[in-house]
């Protein structure tokens, strides 16, 4: 059988450039190494690439960029990537894996560039992309299509921040509140704010890292996961997670930095939420044009009502991620990253 040429991206300017690593590193140690011929780009985090040639295992580290690499050139008219190695060594993938996590990959650029190039791309389309990381934007779409949210409010920076208005519409959702920023995963720019001197505390840092920040009410209840992927015109659906923590809410520390984070799969759940989960997953995934792999995140709270909180179209690919925890059968990564890549 001829192997497929894979291309895996890594790093990128981005606040998840570690979360990147680790779901790269996870990828290549669960590849089937007799299906593909692997080549490894690495982005730094100022926004270089480089054809990574180095040892793999120092990826994960962030050692790869004292190791060999050579920079990365891209050729429209072939749709070939290229590198010089004494000589010029030319690539055409028959699919590349962007495992970069947040702005310039979930965003949609990354796969609008290699749809320009005409190569086969992992992922959402770049639309879809562009729409699903904005958190305001998803909610807008949710909202539209009968999946319920939490109450909300958007600020925008270049509207200033009113605190009086902003005050008001806080009383009226009722501290606590959750201040996130519109367009970072990972839980990164993500505050929870007691009372208003706290809450404006964290708008100032919210806005520091993005141009829009969501506030909205706090919901209190069971935090659940469910891995999406549509092959084929067919969305298949993984298990339903379950998230206990210690934290005041499921922050990055949390995710990746905490060894009291317990992963419950599957959630302890009714049936009923498990249906209401998977339809409303399934609603949002159609109507914000997603493609791919997606997972989506929602609230059960104690009477029973399911509150939609966001998608994920790159989610996090770590040895200790929910995405593959749930998508991959028995814990098959290597038949999970053939589907994806199929």
């Amino acid at each position: 059988m001829k192997k497929q040429t894979l291309c895996l991206i890594f790093g990128g300017n981005s606040q998840e450039y570690y979360v990147s690593l680790k779901s790269c590193a996870c990828i290549l140690k669960n590849i089937n190494r007799e299906k593909y011929v692997i080549y490894k780009i690495g982005i730094t985090k100022n926004g270089k690439w480089y054809f990574y040639v180095g040892d793999e295992n120092k990826i994960e580290n962030d050692l790869w960029e004292a190791d060999e690499k050579y920079p990365v050139y891209a050729s429209p008219n072939t749709g070939e990537l290229l590198y010089f190695n004494n000589g010029e060594i030319k690539i055409k993938p028959d699919v590349v894996f962007p495992v970069i996590h947040g702005a310039y990959g979930e965003d949609g650029r990354l796969k609008g560039f290699f749809d320009a190039l005409g190569i086969k791309c992992v992922g959402c389309s770049s639309e879809s992309g562009a729409v699903t990381v904005n958190k305001y934007f998803t909610k807008l779409i949710a909202a539209d299509i009968g999946v319920p949210v939490a109450d909300f409010i958007i600020i925008h920076k270049k509207n200033g921040v009113n605190k009086g208005e902003i005050s008001k519409a806080c009383k009226n959702l009722g501290y606590p509140v959750f201040v996130k920023t519109v367009n970072l995963g990972s839980s990164i720019g993500v505050y929870r704010a007691k009372n208003e001197s706290e809450l404006f505390k964290s708008i100032k840092r919210a806005l520091e890292l993005s141009d829009s920040v969501l506030i909205e009410r706090e919901i209190k209840g069971t935090e659940t996961e469910i891995a999406l992927l549509e092959r084929r015109g067919e969305i298949l659906f993984g298990k339903i997670g379950q998230i206990r923590h210690n934290g005041d809410f499921y922050g990055y520390e949390e995710k990746y930095g905490s060894d009291k984070t317990e992963l419950v799969i599957p959630a302890k759940i009714t049936k009923e939420c498990e249906s209401r989960i998977r339809r409303y997953a399934k609603r949002i995934f159609v109507a914000a044009g997603c493609c791919g792999m997606c997972r989506a995140d929602f609230f059960v709270t104690e009477n029973g009502s399911v509150i939609f909180n966001e998608v994920n179209t790159v989610p996090g690919f770590t040895s200790g991620s929910m995405y593959p925890l749930l998508m991959a059968e028995n814990g098959d990564v290597s038949a999970l990253i053939d589907l994806i890549c199929g």
